[in-house]
């Protein structure tokens, strides 16, 4: 029998929200981590296009989803199912989209395994107590998890989780760029950060930018690729304007990359930055997968502290701050002297390893 795996497909050129980007990446990442172990035939089942009536990030994603749609879709990826099958596991992404589905394969009596890259009612939603009751349903329904975190699985129903060491984390995608290191200036230490512009939830690339200002010395600069609402790259903009005017350090703003053409351009960087707000409901309950993006590269990487980075069995491989006014951070970039990029892949090797043994013992 094979497996059965349901999630987002990178192959769709609409724009998409942060979170949909990241479903397409883990999707994309966790397929494939399952397509190497030997002897395994896999079918994939994935959703192209994200189905939404209004693309309006301000209404709640729950009241923005088509869900004539969802149900067309997700009666055809049943009768798929159905056809195909039978299957030894069906693994599904944790995601809303994904619910129609989750009830007919509950109503038809077949387990599924779910992919849980972060708790939605935790993650600043705009409704937290409606998606706590919708994720409290799919939580119960699963028959198994596949984590980003350990701490994500204090959100999960306790009575599923029988041995917590046997459960698989894959904090995130990995993807080594074929590419060789480019050196631009080895004078200069080139610091990058990449993801989400958001001002409310993450904060990230804000906090680069304040790093930037903070440590106001010529060797160094600070690139910012990332996506997000107008509002807030505007402001982002404004923030780098003044950087750029009281500081030494520059800081530039470089747009939103694919994510091959991201991972080639990054490297010809040395500091990684996965800065965001410490002590968030977010932080608590999502892994920053930049990380693994950043070590994929071959950089040194830099996170904020919270309870899934800290309890990464990796975390000896990055520099964790927890100064939320950055005085550790500046700190040990200051400290910095040669960086060796190889120490980066090999770390990223270990690490890949560890996600394809622990699937492996999943899918037995």
């Amino acid at each position: 029998m094979t497996l059965a795996y349901i999630g987002f497909s990178s192959i769709s050129n609409e724009k998409h929200s942060s979170a949909v980007h990241s479903g397409m990446a883990q999707s994309d990442f966790t397929y494939a981590l399952l397509s190497e172990l030997e002897g395994v035939k896999y079918f994939i089942c994935l959703d192209s296009k994200i189905k939404f009536r209004k693309n309006d990030n301000k209404i709640p994603v729950l009241l923005r989803m088509n869900y004539l749609k969802l149900i067309i879709d997700s009666v055809r990826f049943y009768l798929i199912i159905k056809k195909e099958g039978p299957f030894r596991k069906i693994i599904i992404y944790h995601s809303f989209i994904f619910l129609p589905l989750i009830l007919i394969l509950r109503l038809t009596r077949r387990e599924f395994i779910l992919q849980v890259n972060e708790v939605f009612s935790k993650a600043g939603s705009h409704n937290p107590f409606i998606y706590k009751i919708f994720e409290k349903i799919i939580f119960y329904f699963a028959s198994g998890y596949i984590l980003a975190a350990t701490p994500l699985s204090k959100h999960l129903p306790q009575c599923k989780i029988k041995i917590l060491d046997e459960i698989p984390l894959i904090p995130g995608p990995i993807f080594i760029s074929e590419h060789a290191d480019v050196v631009v200036d080895s004078n200069i230490c080139r610091m990058v950060y990449a993801g989400v512009v958001d001002r409310k939830k993450v904060g990230g690339a804000f906090i680069a930018v304040e790093l930037a200002t903070l440590l106001d010395d010529a060797r160094y600069s600070l690139d910012i690729y990332g996506y997000g609402v107008k509002q807030d790259i505007q402001e982002l903009g404004l923030q780098i304007k003044s950087c750029n005017l009281e500081s030494r350090t520059k800081v530039r703003y470089l747009g939103s990359f694919a994510h091959a053409d991201l991972m080639n351009k990054l490297t010809s960087y040395d500091v990684g930055l996965a800065t965001q707000y410490i002590g968030t409901s977010f932080s608590a309950s999502s892994f920053p997968s930049k990380i693994l993006t950043y070590l994929s590269a071959g950089l040194h990487t830099i996170s904020a502290t919270s309870p899934p980075v800290e309890e990464w069995s990796f975390r000896n491989v990055i520099f964790i701050y927890s100064d939320s006014n950055l005085a550790d951070l500046v700190s040990h970039i200051k400290s910095l002297r040669v960086l060796d990029k190889s120490c980066g892949r090999k770390n990223i090797s270990l690490i890949r390893s560890s996600m394809l043994a622990s699937l492996e013992r999943l899918i037995k």
